[in-house]
């Protein structure tokens, strides 16, 4: 895969016209041969000294991410913050994990701080717990977490060996009366899942497995279906059709 990552100590992960130039070379090498990009993000935002030339960047960044849906799962990881434009790419990932100190928003911590009249910190408003709410991230992990976790998701999305028959737990037998996770879990091989947007729409479980060999994703209810469970499932559909 191609991985891209901003780093958060030198200007605070300011963005730059040719941050740009060096993503889109990069998303333009993977779309060629069909293969996943990783994105790690950790930005305050542009560059003051870029002026507009810096607008003209972010408009590249959004339109490779944009344009790359359908071609290979993309992976977004929030390490720090993702403040201003380029929280938009966490948006538009297939799947976005959010460290337990990340921050997403359009906003700095402080000014949203600030803008919310808030006694709590900016870090707790936009913080990882409220991109999982929001259905932003995917999931919150530890940095031990993290490598496992994307690789099980590239497991589950990018076509290799399909058709290989694995289920040693046989779930021939499914139980009555469970929860829509636990659901999952009877249903998939080896009862191995990887969950999507668990922290959204929580009615409705959607999860990637492995069912008879074949890589497949499924929606499982658990109650009532408001306007937050069918995004969640439409958004699910979309990330299976791309």
């Amino acid at each position: 895969g191609y991985v891209y990552a901003q780093n958060g100590e030198v200007l605070g992960g300011g963005f730059s016209k040719a941050h740009a130039e060096k993503i889109a070379n990069l998303y333009k090498k993977a779309g060629a041969t069909g293969t996943p990009v990783i994105g790690i993000l950790d930005s305050l935002g542009a560059r003051v000294g870029e002026g507009v030339g810096c607008l003209e960047g972010y408009a590249k960044l959004l339109s490779c991410v944009a344009g790359f849906s359908g071609v290979a799962p993309q992976v977004c990881v929030v390490a720090g913050n993702a403040c201003g434009v380029v929280s938009s790419v966490a948006s538009l990932c297939d799947v976005t994990f959010a460290l337990k100190n990340a921050c997403v928003s359009t906003l700095s911590p402080s000014v949203m701080s600030g803008k919310e009249n808030s006694r709590l910190s900016g870090e707790k408003l936009i913080g990882a717990e409220h991109a999982l709410e929001s259905g932003i991230a995917t999931k919150i992990v530890d940095e031990d977490e993290l490598k496992a976790n994307i690789l099980k998701f590239l497991e589950l999305t990018v076509v290799e060996n399909e058709g290989e028959v694995s289920d040693e737990n046989g779930n021939g037998d499914i139980a009555q009366g469970v929860n829509g996770l636990d659901l999952v879990k009877l249903v998939a091989d080896n009862g191995e899942y990887f969950e999507m947007y668990e922290g959204y729409g929580k009615n409705v479980t959607t999860a990637l497995i492995k069912l008879g060999g074949f890589k497949v994703g499924v929606a499982s209810t658990s109650g009532k279906l408001s306007t937050k469970e069918l995004k969640k499932i439409a958004r699910f559909e979309q990330l299976l059709e791309s």
